[in-house]
């Protein structure tokens, strides 16, 4: 899978990549869910159609660095567990009127399963190894309203992500 930092380049080429049509508009998306995932991505505008893709990045409590194996001169005493997630999301939305939108994605990622353990040699006290992880699919509805030509807001359900809400703003 691709890491956090090369899928939000990513992200940032498209959204500065110049419209090849005037019917064309393209924009970027921010927002903040109930699972305390953050959301970033971008969307195309064409006709009436809208094509988002957008990336989910679940807030953990996992301290310090990531390993993959504890070993034997690192802390060996357990300060908690927990998981997280990032998602992928491709949507496809209608605008219904010219403020009103209504859009369906899908969602995969991946659940990532950790350990902490206590070591003052690391950041933050310690450090985290991944004990699990899971494929992840889901899908959501999101409606959004214009209030402007450049600005909007959204709101929406997702099976992973749960409520969420945003704003959009378009170039």
């Amino acid at each position: 899978m691709l890491n956090k930092s090369s899928l939000l380049s990513i992200i940032y080429l498209v959204l500065l990549f110049p419209s090849i049509s005037y019917s064309q508009n393209f924009g970027i998306v921010f927002g903040y869910s109930t699972s305390n995932a953050i959301i970033a991505g971008g969307h195309l505008i064409h006709d009436n159609f809208l094509y988002r893709f957008c990336v989910s990045f679940e807030s953990s409590n996992a301290k310090g660095k990531e390993v993959s194996e504890k070993k034997p001169n690192y802390g060996q005493t357990i300060d908690g567990t927990g998981d997280y997630f990032t998602s992928y999301d491709l949507g496809l939305g209608y605008y219904i009127t010219p403020q009103i939108t209504i859009s369906g994605e899908i969602s995969f990622g991946q659940r990532k399963f950790f350990i902490n353990y206590i070591d003052n040699r690391f950041t933050d006290g310690g450090y985290h190894m991944i004990d699990k992880s899971e494929s992840l699919f889901g899908f959501g509805l999101n409606a959004g309203y214009i209030f402007s030509s450049k600005l909007g807001i959204l709101i929406g359900y997702n099976t992973i992500r749960k409520l969420s809400f945003g704003m959009t703003f378009d170039f």
